[in-house]
C-alpha cells in the first residue's frame, strides 16, 4: 500500500509540475507579426527567369536588396 501511494503523491506532483510549466509558457504566436508580404516586388527584365538564389544582401541606401541568383 505504502509503495501505490508514493506512486500515486509522485505522478500527482508530475502532473501539477507538467501543468504549471503549460500556464508560464507564453504562446509565441501571439505576438503582432511585424513584417508585410509584398507580392512581385522583384522586377526582373522580360525575358529572364529566377535561378537559383545563392546570396542577397542590403544595399548602402537601405531599400535596395539585391539578389545573387545563377541563372
Amino acid at each position: 500500500m505504502r509503495s501505490s501511494t508514493t506512486t500515486l503523491l509522485g505522478v500527482a506532483l508530475l502532473a501539477g509540475a507538467l501543468s504549471f510549466g503549460a500556464a508560464c509558457a507564453q504562446d509565441v504566436n501571439s505576438v503582432p507579426n511585424g513584417y508585410r508580404v509584398i507580392d512581385n516586388w522583384a522586377q526582373l527584365p522580360p525575358g529572364r527567369a529566377w535561378g537559383m538564389a545563392i546570396g542577397i544582401d542590403i544595399d548602402r541606401d537601405g531599400k535596395s536588396v539585391w539578389v545573387f541568383d545563377r541563372c
